[in-house]
Parts: C-alpha cells; structure tokens; sequence
C-alpha cells in the first residue's frame, strides 16, 4: 500500500518535494525517540530530514491504531511544517486527513472516505 502512496505522490508533485517510503525514521525529539512512519513528505530547505515533514501517512493495523491515533499523532502536532496527517484503515476500507488550520491553533480532521470494496469475490 505504501508503495502506492509513493507512485501516485511522486506522479503529482514535483520538485523541491522528497518522498520518503517504508520504515522512515523520523525523530520527534532531538538526541531522543524516533517513530517510523509509512509515508513522509518533505517540503523545507531541511528537505532531506523528515523531521520536517509537511505530510505524514499511515497505515494502520489494529495492533498500530492506538498509537498512531495516540502518542505519534500528538508528537508529529509538534511539528511546525507539518501539514496533514492522514491515516489509512486497511481492515475496514476508509482515509482520514487531518489538516493544520491556517491559525496554526492544531489539527482538525478534514476528510474522511469509507472506501466500499467486496472482499468476497
């Protein structure tokens, strides 16, 4: 799924953007934790560090829910170049994005699409 999320980011946006992909690395605390993220793009003249990410993606699980809706999303909030948090349900088909107000005041959730599928082909 990820990979998907890359090909279609990649086709639409281009240059100065990075994508990043699978397992990224991204520090929420200088010299301190990190969390690894699915998706992160990056959109600053620090562009080659996703701790400057202006979009973060995930996928979630249910062993992941928790704490991508918990403790990550409260400490990707801390960061001010980013933009959208969006999170993805696999289990049950749906897309989340949360974006920053233009007031920088926090996040609120903007979108949200119930994907329809059939699993019983």
């Amino acid at each position: 799924m990820t990979i998907n999320f890359f090909k279609l980011l990649n086709d639409s946006l281009n240059l100065p953007y990075e994508i990043y992909i699978i397992d990224v690395k991204v520090q929420v605390e200088p010299g301190q934790n990190y969390f690894y993220s699915d998706v992160v793009v990056t959109y600053d003249e620090h562009d080659n560090d996703p701790q400057f990410s202006s979009l973060i993606i995930e996928v979630l699980s249910p062993s992941t829910e928790a704490a991508y809706r918990g403790i990550k999303f409260a400490k990707y909030r801390q960061f001010l170049t980013l933009q959208e948090y969006v999170l993805v349900q696999f289990k049950q088909p749906g897309v989340e994005i949360f974006r920053r107000n233009q007031q920088e005041e926090g996040f609120f959730p903007s979108m949200f699409w119930a994907i329809p599928c059939n699993l019983n082909r």
